[in-house]
């Protein structure tokens, strides 16, 4: 009790002196000091303290659901009768309409430290605000600005950036004579400038689509193409006996390890591949909200000049001669990678078939000649006419 009567004599304090014209901003440094002996507070820490409040009208504002929502919170900390505050708001409000009106990259809160509901609601009307201020009088009844205050001690009016993460990545943004003070450092964090009202974009999810081309033996062609949501993505290429001693998890490691991160479409040949092995190719990518997207994953086998056919192959295929569609059954089930060559040992048709028990595959796009049909490493001859 001592502390907050101690607290309504500094700010009547300090509201008289800024009104006199005395000190400016540094008598705002030494009132968050005195807040701090008062009130036991710390200065600004690497992560942001948790709120949970309501504005002037009745809306619940709480500073980790934004977070975890995505956007960055700006925090913009005032007292009334500061002579700071009517430089520094108007830009405010120009920066917060600039800026997407809290329905983009950014929210902002403002928090009015001395404020009741009536002299909040003044402030606002005078200024045109249009984002949320928290202030003492609220429907809690509560000293929610008070105890941010106590967080955040600084000279006020100040203005802080508080990451998707939770950490604060500005202390203070100082001085603000214009919006593009403030539009200009939160540039630095990739927050953009969009219409008030305008829809937010909807993130997707990344994708990256994975082509493989044996090419020897020893070496293939990789394609890998990210679709339009992917901002950066790696892809790897290992054995599939490592992958699957290794076990899902300690392979992804292995990606998300990747110090050539790829932001393009990647044309690639592999050399140095061991012949007649069978390979993975695995990649997955971000979207722009730094996302994990679609793990995609590829197999191929190594075969090279000299392709022979298997003896005891555990699946057969028909019709052979064949044009249009070839049919697989094999006493195996389950997934396969279905990998046709042509006489040189270049891939021609890479499919992923659902059952190996009954599966058909289109062979129209390959021209006449003799081929070798490719399935977990086991070879047969293909006459397509």
């Amino acid at each position: 009790m001592i502390a907050y009567f101690l607290y309504i004599e500094i700010i009547i304090f300090a509201t008289l002196l800024t009104k006199l014209n005395v000190m400016k901003k540094f008598l705002s440094l030494i009132i968050a000091v005195m807040f701090g002996f008062v009130l036991n507070a710390q200065t600004s820490k690497p992560e942001a303290a948790d709120f949970t409040s309501f504005d002037s009208y009745g809306n619940e504002i709480h500073l980790f659901d934004i977070l975890e929502g995505g956007q960055y919170v700006l925090l913009h900390l005032t007292i009334e009768g500061g002579e700071d505050t009517p430089i520094v708001t108007p830009p405010m409000v120009e920066a917060y309409k600039a800026l997407g009106c809290n329905q983009h990259d950014v929210f902002f809160i403002g928090v009015n430290a001395n404020g009741t509901a009536n002299s909040t609601q003044e402030f606002i009307d005078e200024y045109g605000i249009e984002y949320p201020m928290i202030h003492n009088d609220n429907n809690t009844g509560s000293n929610t600005a008070v105890s941010i205050w106590q967080y955040y001690v600084c000279p006020v009016p100040t203005t802080i950036l508080i990451a998707p993460d939770k950490s604060i990545v500005l202390n203070d943004i100082y001085p603000i004579e214009e919006a593009a003070t403030v539009i200009n450092a939160l540039a630095e964090f990739g927050i953009q400038e969009y219409e008030c009202g305008e829809e937010p974009e909807e993130v997707g999810t990344s994708v990256i689509d994975l082509q493989a081309e044996v090419l020897s033996e020893t070496s293939v062609r990789i394609i890998a193409t990210p679709n339009a949501e992917t901002v950066v993505y790696h892809y790897i290429v290992l054995t599939k006996a490592d992958a699957d001693e290794m076990g899902h998890e300690e392979t992804m490691q292995l990606l998300y390890e990747d110090e050539f991160p790829l932001t393009e479409v990647d044309d690639w040949t592999w050399q140095g591949l061991a012949p007649e092995t069978t390979y993975y190719a695995i990649a997955q990518g971000k979207n722009r909200n730094d996302e994990w997207g679609e793990i995609t994953k590829i197999e191929f086998t190594t075969i090279g000049d000299g392709i022979v056919e298997s003896a005891n192959n555990t699946f057969k295929v028909y019709p052979n001669p064949a044009s249009d569609y070839i049919n697989i059954t094999s006493e195996i089930r389950g997934e396969a990678e279905v990998n046709i060559f042509d006489m040189t040992g270049r891939c021609v048709k890479n499919t992923r078939i659902n059952d190996m028990n009954n599966a058909t595959i289109n062979i129209s796009d390959i021209d006449e000649g003799i081929y070798f049909v490719s399935i977990n490493g086991k070879v047969m001859k293909l006459i397509v006419e």
